[in-house]
């Protein structure tokens, strides 16, 4: 999240985004508008003010022309009060561009979780237009066996890139609003040392440990790093789907990826969630086989299994009678 209130520039470019400024009308609307179209007027105007005639240059002109104005007091309060005219007129704009840009970035901060959710419902509306391009396509998984496939293929494929296109388009917008809205430790958290590869972020797809599961380290996982010059570091997996473009969306489709663009609050809860799932996957891997079976019956339902410390205890419960009285013949 930004310390400081972005410039117009900023909003200018967010609007720029067709499904940003679509989330924008139909969350935030006139208010933010009005904000906007306020801070566009004001530096509009900075841009057409016409500074007065420079002072030194004034000056400069009278010693060329070796004549003094016939009343040099009008002709100073003249070019004084137009520096200060110009001075207090751009300063003014200034202020009231700045004060507008803070009311839009007031009206995005306080209306994040609505933007992103906006941007969610665009985004199942576009994987539900795309799943049937991805059932047409069936086991094709590279572009150029398309055309050898047949027309159907085709107009499939044509399909599966318009919501690609789509689909940046909305990755592209969620970005923007996690770069200035959301807390920047939350978004370090959606990546992993372990794959670098864009599309594997939290911030894409709620079951990314489904789908990848190498993509982050995990309790009983070979240790992934490697020694160099430089010390020990990570060696990222390679992704299992294809380079960025038509196919690699079909590709997390077929495999069953939940897209989504979650909000701060979600995002803290799948991580918190897989923390105490880690957790209880470190614990399960202290645990004696006979512990762990007790526990995978408990999970099921199912009565714990008499073990040894069970035997021990009912000797002492009900002990035989050679046992109570010793072995008197």
């Amino acid at each position: 999240m930004r310390d400081a209130i972005p410039s117009l520039a900023v909003f200018k470019h967010l609007r720029q985004i067709p499904s940003l400024d679509a989330a924008f009308a139909d969350t935030i609307g006139d208010q933010y508008n009005r904000a906007f179209n306020v801070a566009e007027q004001a530096e509009q105007r900075l841009m057409a003010l016409t500074p007065p005639a420079n002072y030194n240059d004034a000056v400069q002109q009278i010693i060329t022309t070796g004549e003094m104005p016939d009343d040099f007091r009008a002709w100073l309060t003249i070019y004084s009060n137009a520096q200060a005219q110009h001075d207090a007129e751009r300063q003014a704009l200034q202020g009231l561009r700045d004060r507008a840009a803070g009311a839009c970035w007031s009206a995005v901060l306080s209306h994040t979780p609505q933007l992103l959710g906006h941007l969610h419902q665009q985004l199942a509306d576009l994987i539900d237009r795309a799943r049937p391009a991805v059932k047409e396509l069936g086991q094709i998984t590279e572009a150029e066996d398309v055309v050898r496939a047949g027309m159907a293929a085709v107009n499939a494929f044509n399909t599966l890139d318009q919501c690609w296109t789509g689909y940046l388009d909305i990755r592209k917008a969620q970005s923007r609003i996690m770069l200035n809205y959301v807390e920047q430790e939350t978004v370090k958290n959606c990546r992993s040392h372990l794959c670098n590869d864009e599309a594997a972020s939290d911030a894409n797809f709620a079951n990314l440990d489904d789908v990848f599961p190498e993509w982050r380290e995990r309790p009983g996982q070979p240790q992934r790093t490697i020694i160099t010059a430089e010390g020990v570091r990570a060696n990222p997996s390679d992704a299992p789907w294809p380079e960025r473009g038509p196919m690699q969306l079909k590709w997390f489709i077929d495999h069953g990826a939940k897209f989504w663009v979650p909000t701060q609050q979600q995002l803290e809860q799948l991580h918190t969630s897989r923390m105490w799932h880690n957790n209880q996957l470190a614990y399960e891997l202290t645990l004696t086989p006979y512990q762990r079976e007790q526990l995978e019956r408990d999970r099921a339902g199912l009565k714990p299994k008499r073990g040894p410390e069970h035997k021990l205890r009912d000797r002492r419960q009900h002990p035989t009678p050679v046992e109570m009285f010793g072995n008197n013949r």
